[in-house]
């Protein structure tokens, strides 16, 4: 299940090192389940960073400012 591998991320991820990681979501779903989606997201990673594919962020942050945070590249 979808909320599963989010916790298995949020558990193992910065064991090795504290770089971020980064997840591609290409959204292939309704609205209903995207918002069940980004709820995970919030309640789960927690420190996360949203890059969304038609509107990127102006000025992005520092590797350092990243440390053990969650980038979500989204598509639709």
């Amino acid at each position: 299940m979808f909320k599963d591998v989010l916790i298995a991320l949020k558990l193992n991820s910065f064991t090795s090192n504290p770089y971020p990681v980064t997840l591609s979501i290409e959204m292939h779903c309704g609205r209903e389940q995207q918002l069940v989606m980004a709820k995970y997201f919030r309640e789960i990673l927690v420190d996360i960073f949203i890059v969304e594919e038609n509107d990127p962020p102006v000025n992005y942050p520092t590797l350092r400012e990243l440390k053990n945070m969650f980038i979500i590249k989204v598509s639709r």
